[in-house]
């Protein structure tokens, strides 16, 4: 899962968390917290360097593209379902495991790769919103972003139909089964 860029800031009202926890704040968007953070919110409001990004619905469709095609076709990525909604991403896919790092791999993509195919994909996706004209040059995610391993088949499913829930919100959404549902016989 990951933000455009401004628009969950530190100090929000839904709920918040600090980079590497080092502040912890208790609550999170389902049951936000108690404290007042407000100074903290507009701190980082100020600090911002242009407005926040909100994608619209054909904004959606070409990040949704564009990140499928950079994962699966550019990379040879599993990809099962992207959302692209109007402030984030969702993305289910099966990744390379982390490898120590070699003369041939190194860095993110050795230590850390889904970390690393993520943000390919975030790039590619604003370049070609960019080139689209869909939105100014500059960045359309924020940084990082939240990662987690599927656990099961019983985590993927309930994944996948989380993501897929997403369409009926206004979301983009690709998924591999719909891939196949909408290709034509051929005779």
């Amino acid at each position: 899962m990951a933000n455009t860029y401004g628009t969950w800031l530190p100090g929000d009202p839904r709920g918040f968390r600090t980079r590497r926890h080092r502040d912890h704040v208790e609550g999170d968007y389902k049951s936000p917290p108690t404290e007042d953070y407000t100074g903290l919110h507009a701190a980082a409001k100020r600090r911002m360097t242009r407005p926040a990004v909100v994608l619209d619905p054909p904004s959606r469709t070409v990040a949704v593209q564009a990140i499928r095609h950079a994962l699966c076709e550019v990379h040879g990525l599993q990809v099962i379902a992207i959302a692209v909604g109007g402030e984030h991403l969702h993305l289910l896919g099966k990744f390379p495991a982390p490898q120590k790092p070699t003369d041939s791999i190194r860095g993110l993509r050795a230590t850390d790769p889904v970390r690393h195919f993520v943000g390919i994909a975030k790039k590619e996706s604003a370049k070609a919103l960019v080139r689209s004209g869909l939105t100014a040059p500059g960045g359309v995610w924020a940084k990082r972003g939240k990662i987690v391993a599927v656990k099961d088949r019983t985590h993927q499913l309930n994944v996948f139909r989380y993501i897929a829930k997403h369409e009926r919100e206004g979301a983009a959404v690709w998924a591999i089964n719909t891939e196949r549902a909408n290709k034509k016989p051929t005779d």
